[in-house]
């Protein structure tokens, strides 16, 4: 949630936190989780180009890769997203991949 300072807060079972009291890692995942509804709000309306660098280094941890993936795949149907990867990572979600 959003107050009208622009200050942030999330939701855990029974209580509000705010943004600035997570953990690094937590917040990195709500900063990513806002660039992604961004993403997708401006994707349908302006069809820009989104990309994405190496999004899964560090910052999301294996058990949510698979979740971010399929987030990507919906902002690519409705535009293009380009997601830069290291070449030992895993593009199996990828509808296309380009070797550099």
């Amino acid at each position: 949630d959003l107050d009208g300072s622009g200050r942030a807060t999330v939701q855990a079972p029974g209580r509000s936190i705010p943004a600035g009291e997570l953990p690094g890692k937590d917040l990195d995942l709500v900063y990513f989780a806002l660039r992604l509804t961004l993403a997708e709000k401006a994707g349908a309306q302006t069809k820009l180009p989104v990309i994405i660098e190496d999004a899964f280094g560090g910052v999301i941890d294996l058990a949510k890769q698979g979740l971010f993936a399929r987030m990507l795949k919906h902002i690519g149907t409705l535009t293009q997203v380009l997601h830069v990867i290291g070449a030992a990572q895993n593009p199996a979600q990828a509808d296309a991949v380009l070797a550099v």
